[in-house]
């Protein structure tokens, strides 16, 4: 069955709406020219693409800026030594400076030292001041390329969320939203290369083995010591017909101790839940 909640998400059309549509008997026409859906693998490789361009682009400029900002304090130097010269670079400064220096000799040699210790202030007092300039820029580059990571991480955990999820939505009374609203609430999430890892108060969050919580024992937790399992109509799980049957959440810490993780465990949490019907 369709997933209007999903269609409302990829087509950016109000969720009743989809949901109106669906449940209409006659033919209804979704305007989504707006949206194109493409492979992972191709969407993927367009983001490497524009990554790769995009960082490019940023260290090309940042050369550019302190070029640019080079040429204007040499500049600035030229003008407020009275020197003439053609060129940009710290050499035809330089060389103008020292064919000045030789040109007024004859000044009374102390007013000469004065002279040229508060023209060598000047300069680097002007190159002080274009190089913060740059500097400014580099952390407005920063932390726009923090901030582009922090969406692309917050996308990846919601994609990696809903595909947990998916693995046992016809079991559960929450639905997607609120699911995602919730556990992302509760927990804080953080993206460590291409895993999700769980924190709180700072520390990383860890089973009794120390071993860091697996995104789907998180989850497949979350739900179950929040009753958001449908309840089952029939079957006593593993316990015999003497024990208590035995729950969500002490079948996945079992087979955590067990070592059973990743995908794994997502398949027999679903097959135990299977059993239960």
């Amino acid at each position: 069955m369709l997933n209007a909640e999903q269609i409302s998400k990829i087509t950016g059309k109000d969720v009743e709406a989809v949901k109106a549509a669906m449940s209409s008997e006659d033919v209804v026409d979704l305007d989504v020219s707006g949206v194109k859906v493409i492979p992972n693998e191709e969407f993927d490789s367009m983001q490497s693409r524009y990554e790769a361009e995009r960082e490019d682009a940023v260290k090309a400029a940042r050369e550019e800026a302190k070029k640019a900002g080079l040429e204007i304090a040499i500049k600035e130097a030229r003008n407020s030594l009275g020197l003439e010269f053609e060129g940009k670079n710290m050499d035809n400064l330089l060389n103008a400076f020292k064919a000045k220096t030789l040109e007024e000799a004859s000044i009374e040699p102390n007013q000469q030292i004065t002279s040229l210790t508060k023209d060598i202030e000047s300069l680097k007092n002007t190159i002080s001041e274009k190089e913060a300039l740059i500097a400014e820029k580099d952390g407005a580059i920063e932390t726009i390329k923090s901030d582009y990571k922090t969406k692309q991480d917050q996308s990846f955990i919601t994609k990696s969320l809903i595909s947990e999820y998916d693995k046992v939505k016809d079991k559960v009374n929450i639905s997607q939203t609120d699911f995602l609203d919730l556990y992302t609430m509760r927990n804080d999430l953080k993206v460590e290369g291409e895993t999700i890892k769980h924190f709180k108060n700072g520390e990383e969050v860890k089973d009794d083995l120390r071993a860091p919580i697996d995104l789907s024992v998180g989850v497949n937790s979350f739900l179950s010591s929040g009753n958001y399992f449908k309840t089952p109509r029939g079957g006593r799980g593993k316990g015999s017909e003497h024990s208590s049957p035995e729950t969500m959440e002490s079948y996945t810490a079992r087979l955590v101790k067990q070592g059973v993780k990743g995908q794994e465990l997502s398949d027999k949490i679903a097959e135990w839940v299977n059993s239960q019907d």
